[in-house]
C-alpha cells in the first residue's frame, strides 16, 4: 500500500513538472519575435492588436507613419506599416548589414 502511494506521488509530481515546463516554454515563446518569414506572412486581415498578440510588443515604432519595428532573432529588422484603420498594409524585412 505504501509503495503504491509513493508511485502515485512520483507519477503526479512528474506530470506536474512536465506541465510546468510545457507552459513555461509556451509563454516564453509567445512573447518572442519569430523569424522574419513569420512576419512576412502577415496580410491586411491582421490588426495592430493581432500583431502585438502574436509577436509581443515591438522594439520600436515609426515616426511620421503608423507602424512597428521588430528585431527577430535571425538578425533582420522587420517594419510593419498599418493603414488608417489599424490593419497591416505592408511588411518589409531588412537584411542585417555585414
Amino acid at each position: 500500500m505504501l509503495k503504491e502511494r509513493r508511485r502515485l506521488c512520483f507519477l503526479l509530481l512528474g506530470i506536474a513538472l512536465i506541465l510546468a515546463l510545457v507552459l513555461a516554454v509556451y509563454f516564453w515563446q509567445r512573447g518572442a519575435a519569430g523569424p522574419a518569414s513569420e512576419f512576412l506572412a502577415l496580410d491586411h486581415t491582421f490588426s495592430e492588436k493581432d500583431v502585438h498578440a502574436r509577436f509581443g510588443e515591438p522594439q520600436g515604432s515609426l515616426s511620421g507613419f503608423w507602424g512597428d519595428i521588430y528585431a527577430p532573432d535571425d538578425g533582420t529588422e522587420v517594419i510593419i506599416y498599418y493603414d488608417n484603420n489599424g490593419y497591416v498594409s505592408e511588411v518589409k524585412a531588412l537584411s542585417p548589414e555585414k
